[in-house]
């Protein structure tokens, strides 16, 4: 029959009475297998310490501090003499019902697979750091770290190093809660997960995870002055999550390099002067941002590689302000800003530059609201919607080359303009503006050219330059409504026909063209 030896350890100190008792120090070494250490230092003494070194595995250690000011816990699982690899160690340190100080600490090293570090502070001015590191090679177990700290000022660092299936779980609950987690490694690991979820006041969280096949990181803060950052750096199968609610001046980002099937996302509500940044690099990406009920807020991604999606919708917000940058491959922005109010202003910035191109903004109940779409290369579409009572809206379009459709759609936006840049290809622009004293400046300068500008309301301007296309190219103008209209055509080329029709009293046309086989035709006085 197999014997297994158990060894254990327990040590209790109590102290009690109406002042304060000494120090106490408790000092616990166990080597080999099957090993359990319980320390308890209750009472109230203060400046106890309790340090536990265990070597070898299956090894158990719990030390409890109650009501213990400026106390010391630390609790280190290694190999110890024997060397090789070590395995389902399990430390737990308890510090409770403190008013000042207390300090915990748990290292697991050495080979250690399948390793669990707990890690329970109530009290203020908490500190707890747990160190999971496999120095001796890769390991083939995971480690799992849980910190909770419910209380004022807490300060939690955790560290997962060589290890595959690294699981790492801090919860703050209190005021000026700083939390910091980094899981990193240098060969074939599996997963990486963080989760950090701090609720209550001057919040802080970092979470760092490098190269392992599939990675996911989550910040949740609810509660004043948050900062949420996030880097995943060469992981495939990435995720990365911020939730970030009720504060003043939030920040998050997230940072994903030269990985695989990459997804971000950043939600902020019910903030003001915030701002959510998100970096993709690598393969499939996909980035969402959604902001609701917020004032001064900002949103920003860029994404440079692959299969790049993006999509930021801010909803109910004042003076937002979002901004999308793609580079390469199959690339979609999507920006909505909308809601319910004035939202004064709203500005929509979006790049694109290579391949399969797809860009649409819509902005809606807005005031000086302004939308700006570029892109360079390839198949590209470009949609703007400025509609549903927006005054002095903006929108821009420039686009290089390819197969272009450019189509802007300003429905009873008052006082707004569009203006739009094309340079080559089978461009086929259409601009449809349904309220009172807006203009179209556009100029066009290749290929098969279809342009169809439409403005049905009171004192309309169109000024349009360009046309050098072949065959069948065709523009055509109606402005209709009250007031006088202006429109002002200049083409250059061949096969071009063009039409201007107006509707009312005191209207301008000129439609001039440069070239062969072109067909112009006016029309004036004549109602749709």
């Amino acid at each position: 029959m197999k014997k297994t030896l158990l060894n254990i350890a327990v040590m209790s100190v109590l102290a009690s009475g109406t002042a304060m008792a000494d120090s106490n120090t408790a000092d616990v070494t166990q080597t080999g297998l099957n090993n359990i250490t319980h320390v308890d230092q209750m009472g109230l003494a203060t400046n106890n310490l309790a340090t536990v070194v265990q070597g070898g595995s299956y090894n158990v250690a719990n030390t409890t501090q109650y009501a213990s000011d400026s106390s010391v816990a630390t609790i280190t699982q290694s190999n110890g003499p024997y060397g090789g690899t070590t395995s389902n160690n399990e430390a737990t340190i308890n510090q409770l019902s403190a008013t000042l100080g207390n300090n915990a600490e748990i290292l697991q090293t050495e080979e250690s697979e399948d390793s669990a570090a707990t890690i329970n502070q109530t009290g203020t001015t908490n500190t707890a750091i747990a160190r999971q590191i496999h120095s001796g090679g890769y390991s083939t177990g995971g480690s799992v770290t849980f910190v909770d700290q419910n209380g004022d000022q807490n300060d939690a660092d955790v560290t997962q190093s060589h290890t595959d299936g690294s699981d790492a779980d801090v919860a703050q609950k209190g005021a000026l809660n700083d939390a910091t987690v980094r899981q990193d490694s240098n060969g074939p690991h599996d997963a990486m997960f963080a989760d950090v979820i701090q609720n209550g006041d001057s919040n802080i969280a970092e979470t760092n995870q490098d190269d392992a096949d599939q990675s996911q990181a989550t910040v949740t803060q609810t509660g004043n002055f948050q900062t949420a950052k996030i880097i995943q750096d060469d992981s495939s199968a990435s995720t990365a999550t911020t939730d970030q609610a009720y504060s003043n001046g939030s920040s998050a980002a997230i940072t994903q390099t030269n990985g695989a099937s990459n997804t971000a996302s950043a939600t902020q509500v019910e903030a003001q002067d915030t701002g959510a940044t998100i970096f993709q690099n690598g393969s499939e990406n996909d980035t969402v941002i959604y902001q609701y009920h917020m004032s001064a807020t900002t949103a920003s991604s860029r994404q440079v590689g692959d299969l790049n999606k993006s999509n930021i919708n801010q909803q109910h917000t004042d003076a937002s302000d979002a901004t999308v940058l793609q580079n390469g491959n199959s690339n979609d922005a999507l920006i909505r800003q909308y809601g319910y109010g004035s939202h004064n202003p709203a500005s929509a910035v979006i790049n694109q530059f290579g391949d399969l191109n797809i860009a649409n903004v819509n902005q809606d109940t807005s005031t000086n609201a302004s939308a700006s779409v570029t892109q360079t290369g390839s198949g590209n579409i470009a949609d703007i919607d400025q509609v549903d009572g927006s005054i002095a809206a903006s929108a821009i379009i420039t686009v290089t080359g390819n197969t272009n459709n450019t189509v802007v759609l300003q429905t009873a936006a008052v006082d707004s303009s569009v203006t739009f840049a094309l340079a080559g290809d089978s461009n086929n622009v259409r601009v449809t503006q349904s309220a009172a004293e807006n203009t179209v400046t556009g100029d066009v300068m290749g290929n098969l050219n279809d342009i169809d500008i439409d403005q049905t309301s009171v004192s309309n301007n169109v000024d349009v330059n360009g046309l050098v296309g072949v065959d069948g190219s065709i523009l055509d103008i109606d402005q209709f409504g009250a007031g006088s209209h202006v429109a002002l055509v200049t083409l250059a080329g061949t096969g071009h026909i063009g039409t201007i029709s107006q509707g009312g009293l005191s209207q301008t046309a000129s439609l001039n063209q440069a070239g062969t086989s072109n067909t112009a035709t006016i029309l004036q006085g004549a109602q749709p």
